[in-house]
């Protein structure tokens, strides 16, 4: 019994030996992959690291550029308050007895820069002050901020002198009138008043800012203030000729509208000539397309002296005698 266990005890050892033996390879080789596994990991842990902190990096990188939109989003809509501000000192604009004939002219001036400057605002996406929301909603850059900034801010200089002229010159004559338009105004002018003013407010949606009236007593300082501003306004449509045909188009829009007024055409040609010349080509493009000839001129009876006649088209079978 003591042989049969001794011989078993050593076929176990035998045994154990050989799994020992038959292992140690196997040890060694899952030895050698833990620590490749160990070096791989501490390279991922490295690789995570960096990414991590490139993370950071461009999060930080993506504040600063929010916070740099955000801050010209807030410019460009200052900037929009001061064009409706514009505008609204224009719409505000009163004129003294001493315009005399010349008020209809005059007030009809003050509508063309309203359109001028609305017109312009619509196309570069800052005449309505509730669109502006995003960026992607006006044509601006940063760096037309200042400029667009600089210009709408000369335009309210100008106003601003307007004003203190007016101010000095009713100190001295304080018991003087304004005109009234409902009363100066003619039926054809007032509706070009009407009109004009109509398409400007619709520009500006909800975003119409109530400005102090500007009244204007002397005439030379009212065509100082039209001649600037019609400047500074040729310079802010300068700076963005891409949207030169966005502008022809919206002209074409208050011309449409405005021929359905009789007679109306004609005297927005005399006025807005010198002025706005897109408006002023515009309304002769338009007065043309209305415009029709005979092809003939008939004369009955005796006819002697020069005669004239307008044609458009052929003629054939004349004789002269």
């Amino acid at each position: 019994m003591s042989q049969t266990v001794g011989l078993a005890t050593l076929n176990t050892v035998d045994i154990l030996n050989e799994v020992v033996q038959s292992m140690n390879g196997k040890v060694e080789f899952l030895v050698s992959n833990a620590n490749l596994i160990d070096e791989r990991t501490a390279t991922i842990q490295s690789n995570t690291n960096e990414i991590l902190a490139q993370n950071e990096n461009l999060a930080s990188k993506q504040d600063d550029m929010s916070s740099m939109q955000q801050e010209t989003l807030e410019k460009i809509t200052e900037q929009s308050r001061a064009l409706n501000q514009v505008v609204g000192f224009f719409g505000s604009i009163q004129m003294g007895e001493s315009f005399g004939k010349t008020f209809q002219t005059s007030l009809l001036k003050v509508g063309v820069v309203k359109l001028r400057l609305t017109r312009w605002g619509q196309s570069v996406g800052l005449a309505n002050l509730s669109d502006v929301k995003s960026l992607r909603e006006t044509t601006l850059s940063p760096e037309d901020v200042p400029k667009v900034q600089d210009l709408l801010t000369g335009i309210l200089d100008q106003i601003s002198d307007a004003d203190m002229y007016a101010q000095r010159f009713k100190k001295r004559n304080p018991a003087t009138l304004t005109l009234d338009p409902g009363k100066e105004l003619d039926d054809v002018s007032a509706s070009l008043h009407r009109q004009m003013d109509e398409l400007a407010k619709r520009r500006q949606g909800n975003s119409e800012i109530e400005s102090q009236a500007l009244t204007i007593y002397e005439e030379k300082y009212f065509v100082r203030l039209i001649d600037d501003t019609s400047t500074l306004v040729n310079d802010l449509i300068d700076l963005f000729p891409a949207v030169h045909d966005e502008q022809r188009k919206l002209c074409e829009q208050e011309v449409s509208e405005i021929e359905k007024i009789k007679d109306g055409l004609p005297i927005l040609k005399e006025v807005a000539a010198g002025q706005d010349q897109l408006l002023s080509d515009t309304v002769v493009k338009a007065i043309q397309s209305n415009t029709t000839y005979t092809n003939s001129v008939v004369f009955s009876g005796p006819n002697s002296g020069f005669q004239i006649g307008n044609n458009k088209g052929r003629i054939s079978n004349v004789r002269f005698g």
